[in-house]
């Protein structure tokens, strides 16, 4: 009679994980076998759902587009209660799915499915704890939306290994900063019972992230780190970032307690990838115009293949955590430790190959994509982009990554706006014409970049060898007087396919011969400049509508729209322009000086001056290596929620790497 009372009373695993998927009663769901006996001898596979059943108000479909509480707002119970049932609905989820894996998996090894078990009554457990402190709360489950996306990342696993890699590895390992994080939250707006609820479902986390890592490192390919095996076993959209809790500080602790080790941690806390928005890619190739000029073929100045490899990182500063950087060689971790310590959030960083160009097992190539954005459009670029075009909305897909026509925006002179005293000069002869009078000149050759191509001159014969040799290779040169600058500063555009953007105005420091020193950007762009520069700027010129400085705004933003509109271009502009004291000592505006259909070191300061605190000026310098002294350097400062630069100085590209040249970022106490 015992015999048969336990047989009675005896309960194969997977049909225990068979009824919690299928019933749609909660209660059912989240009862553990009570007095039954679960054996795990093997039962054939059943048919899988495609999801678990769930009574009507917590059935999937419902978009969740519901934002969690802010920290401030976690102060009224309420909220609390509806942050409580994003999470229930976290922890209901995970114990269908590891129901799922038992169903799934029948053959796997006992002690895998036994350790299976006993997390998902864990999870049952937490589900109930979040039910009925919620309710407390005033919220009951089903109140608010649920969403799907663990069952649909977790869902589709072929193996065991799929399982504890999408689901202890990602999923629950980010949770490890969520339930400290929070925890922590609620202690501080008072709310103790949740807090020790966080507090021990953190504990169990470890535990069950122990758990997978265990199993992981079983099953994986040998001779494969833990971190190469988690990257390759993920599968789109899946990331390692999905791996960490989106706004909760990353928990290094709790990694190390579950068994994970140093070196997946490190690579895990500095991986970015994008959770949601398609990502645009960017990529810094500085000298394309010089390339446009040369048909094709790279420079091969040495100072010029420094600066390309050596500023790569500043891309990195035009993106948004969601985008992807392309680099040619990653900065060191203690590097990227270092910006984020002083509040910079960078993109995904994807490393080319050997011979610069998108790797051939690249996710480039395999997920979706927003924009190509590198630093200037050129053949050669767009060559090393066109794997990436069929990832391209349909639209962009239609729109070729190189036009001839492009080459002619950006040559000198302007092919928009004014050019007052410039001369294009096809021949010898024309260059004799523009300077007969003589005086001070400067040459520039159609295409280059940050006045490295260009010569000032007062000897004409001195100058020959270097003006004929620009007519001939790029067709011709450009000549206009030299003049005494007294103020250098830029426009910033985006070309965009509903028209043109203004961004915002820099100043610009340039050297004797206009090659790039610095520039700033910030909240007031004239309230550090000399007062008569500014009154200057701010007036209006008889017979005109506007300041001279609405000129940038006004008509001419018209005129630049429609001639890029019909190049069909689109990415950003900057437009250089100065002020210059006439021999009257009077002052005089050359508002278009080059048209830079390119990203320039103007619009990177632009995108600094968003990243450090809003009330503070960037300032970007480019310096020798060995001018910058790291011991008399002012300390940065971090101030503000979110931490954000204030004050001192740092390197955004790793001084460890650079062979010549630093970019600084500087914070000035105007």
């Amino acid at each position: 009679m015992n015999s048969a009372s336990t047989v009675e009373r005896s309960l194969n695993v997977t049909e225990f994980a068979e009824r919690l998927l299928q019933s749609e009663d909660l209660s059912i769901k989240l009862s553990p076998p009570g007095k039954e006996t679960l054996d795990f001898v093997f039962q054939a596979p059943v048919d899988v759902p495609d999801e678990p059943a769930r009574s009507a108000e917590l059935k999937f479909g419902r978009l969740n587009n519901m934002l969690l509480p802010a920290r401030p707002e976690l102060v009224n119970e309420e909220r609390r209660g509806e942050l409580l049932h994003f999470f229930a609905n976290h922890e209901l989820l995970a114990t269908e799915l590891m129901a799922l894996a038992l169903v799934k998996f029948p053959d796997a090894p006992v002690a895998f499915r036994r350790g299976l078990l006993n997390t998902l009554l864990e999870e049952q457990r937490h589900t109930k704890w979040y039910l009925a402190r919620m309710k407390e709360c005033g919220i009951t489950f089903g109140d608010l939306p649920v969403n799907r996306y663990f069952w649909d990342s977790v869902a589709p696993m072929e193996t065991p290994l799929d399982y504890v890699t999408r689901l202890s590895l990602t999923f629950e390992q980010a949770n490890l900063d969520y339930s400290r994080h929070y925890a922590g939250v609620m202690r501080d707006v008072g709310d103790t019972k949740t807090a020790n609820i966080l507090e021990q479902i953190y504990k169990d986390e470890i535990t069950h992230v122990g758990y997978g890592l265990k199993w992981f490192r079983k099953w994986k390919a040998e001779g494969e780190s833990d971190w190469e095996a988690f990257n390759r076993g993920l599968v789109f959209p899946l990331s390692p970032s999905r791996a960490k809790g989106n706004g909760a500080p990353f928990n290094t602790e709790g990694r190390r307690k579950a068994g994970i080790d140093s070196g997946f941690v490190e690579e895990l806390e500095f991986f970015e990838r994008s959770r949601g928005r398609t990502p645009d890619v960017y990529f810094f190739n500085p000298f394309y115009e010089e390339e446009i000029a040369n048909r094709g073929r790279p420079t091969q100045n040495a100072a010029a293949q420094d600066i390309e490899h050596n500023l790569e990182f500043l891309a990195a500063f035009l993106a948004k955590r969601e985008d992807v950087t392309l680099l040619r060689q990653l900065p060191s971790r203690q590097h990227l430790a270092m910006l984020r310590e002083n509040g910079f959030v960078l993109p995904e960083l994807v490393e080319l190959d050997e011979n610069g160009g998108i790797p051939r097992d690249s996710l480039l190539k395999r997920r979706r994509l927003h924009r190509l954005r590198p630093w200037g459009l050129s053949p050669a670029c767009a060559k090393m982009l066109e794997p990436l075009v069929p990832q391209l909305p349909d639209a962009g897909k239609d729109v070729s990554l190189w036009n001839e026509e492009w080459a002619t925006l950006g040559a000198k002179p302007p092919v928009v706006g004014k050019a007052n005293e410039v001369t294009k000069c096809e021949t010898w002869e024309k260059v004799v014409a523009a300077t007969r009078g003589g005086g001070e000149f400067v040459a520039k050759a159609p295409w280059g970049a940050s006045g490295r191509r260009n010569l000032k001159f007062d000897d004409l014969e001195k100058a020959k060898p270097w003006v004929e040799k620009t007519i001939a290779s790029q067709g011709w040169a450009v000549i206009e007087p030299w003049c005494d600058r007294v103020f250098d500063f830029s426009a910033h555009y985006e070309m965009e396919k509903d028209g043109l953007r203004f961004i915002g105005f820099v100043r610009m420091e340039n050297d004797r011969r206009g090659q790039f020193r610095a520039a700033e950007a910030g909240p007031k762009f004239l309230r550090p400049i000399d007062p008569e520069i500014a009154r200057f700027l701010m007036e209006t010129p008889e017979g005109a509508d506007d300041p001279r400085l609405g000129f940038f705004t006004g008509t001419f933003m018209g005129e630049l729209e429609k001639r890029f509109t019909a190049a069909r271009y689109l990415g950003p502009i900057g437009i250089d322009a100065f002020v210059h004291r006439q021999e009257d000592g009077s002052l005089a505006l050359r508002p278009v000086v080059e048209i830079n259909c390119r990203f320039t070191m103007g619009r990177i300061a632009i995108e600094l001056a968003k990243k450090i605190n809003p009330t503070k000026t960037a300032r970007l310098e480019i310096v020798r290596k060995e001018e910058f002294n790291f011991e008399v350097a002012p300390a940065s400062e971090v101030s503000g929620s979110p931490a954000r630069l204030s004050g001192g100085r740092i390197c955004l590209n790793d001084p460890k790497t650079a062979r010549r040249f630093l970019a600084v970022l500087s914070v000035p106490q105007l």
